[in-house]
């Protein structure tokens, strides 16, 4: 008989307003994290097919509810395979990509706060609809 592991994920995501990210304008995701853990982080990243590049450039800041730094990441996000199309799942000619980074990151219990923002050279960035956060146990040790 087998058995299977069920695996919580959580994620959300921020609108962009207008798919016009502007440079001085943080996205904000805010999870409300149940266990002090390993966690899994993906970044979701929703653009339309017009999007000009191929991959984007964020830094992601983790902070608690009192905007205290619990973390910060200077991230490339890839988007596009070898072959040059776009690697993510799409409907129509929007992509959703889950881009997975490769450390686990330990979260504290409570409500987190994700902060993005793009540190691409075009401003604002056009064809970017929504970006956010994917978390689920690691099955790494502490």
């Amino acid at each position: 008989m087998a058995s299977c592991n069920e695996v919580e994920v959580m994620e959300k995501a921020a609108n962009i307003p207008q798919h016009a990210w502007v440079k001085t304008q943080s996205a904000i995701v805010e999870l409300d994290v149940k266990d002090s853990a390993l966690y899994d982080l993906y970044i979701l990243v929703r653009h339309s097919q017009k999007f000009p590049f191929t991959h984007l450039i964020t830094q992601l800041s983790i902070q608690d509810t009192a905007g205290k730094q619990l973390g910060n990441m200077d991230l490339t996000l890839p988007l596009t395979k070898s072959d040059g199309n776009w690697s993510g799942v799409n409907i129509d000619d929007l992509y959703d990509h889950r881009v997975k980074i490769n450390n686990p990151v330990f979260l504290k219990a409570g409500k987190l706060r994700f902060l993005f923002r793009h540190e691409m050279n075009e401003n604002p960035l056009p064809f970017i609809l929504n970006i956010g956060v994917a978390i689920s146990k690691s099955n790494e040790p502490l």
